[in-house]
């Protein structure tokens, strides 16, 4: 059986909607670079509605759109829908990796929008190898092991590390009402 070669395709063939993600699920020669540049895409989304949020909030813009909100978070919420933590998050992104993105974006798209909230607070505090560093384990690493590496980092103990040290409690749960209660030691 000849495997046809393969080819790249162009950005626009990608799929965009559900239909064509559909179809393009029985297509295994594209498949993985689907998903991947897909995934950029959802990562840079994110990052353009940071961008766009912040400038929304600083320029105060929100105040001229005639939707009458008294307040930054009640328009983010009443009128784009947004959750004001998701919407905190996508501006703290941002506003830690707008001066490193010129740089670094190509590896910047290549990061969960997660991973990049857990490493933001830090990256700026970084010179730049450490930046790219950082971007680097928070690509190649999971979720769960980056808190860990960045606990590390900040002197604390990671949990997967951590052995308790007999120090354990114990608690159990009311079956009526659902509430937890710390067993008491005598």
């Amino acid at each position: 059986m000849d495997i046809p070669k393969k080819e790249v395709v162009p950005f626009d063939k990608i799929p965009m909607t559900i239909p064509e993600a559909m179809r393009w699920a029985t297509d295994y020669y594209h498949l993985k670079e689907g998903i991947s540049r897909t995934f950029k895409k959802t990562t840079e989304s994110y990052l353009i509605c940071g961008c766009l949020l912040n400038d929304a909030h600083s320029k105060k813009i929100w105040i001229h759109d005639g939707s009458g909100a008294n307040s930054f978070n009640e328009w983010v919420e009443k009128e784009m829908g947004f959750k004001r933590s998701q919407v905190q998050r996508m501006m703290q992104i941002w506003s830690s990796l707008k001066p490193i993105i010129e740089k670094q974006l190509a590896l910047i798209l290549e990061v969960d929008y997660s991973k990049l909230a857990l490493i933001s607070p830090y990256i700026m505090k970084l010179n730049e190898d450490e930046q790219e560093e950082m971007l680097l384990s928070a690509k190649d690493l999971s979720c769960k092991a980056l808190e860990a590496n960045l606990a590390e980092k900040n002197g604390k103990v990671a949990q997967d590390v951590c052995e308790h040290l007999g120090q354990m409690e114990e608690w159990y749960r009311c079956p009526k009402c659902s509430k937890f209660f710390k067993k008491e030691v005598k």
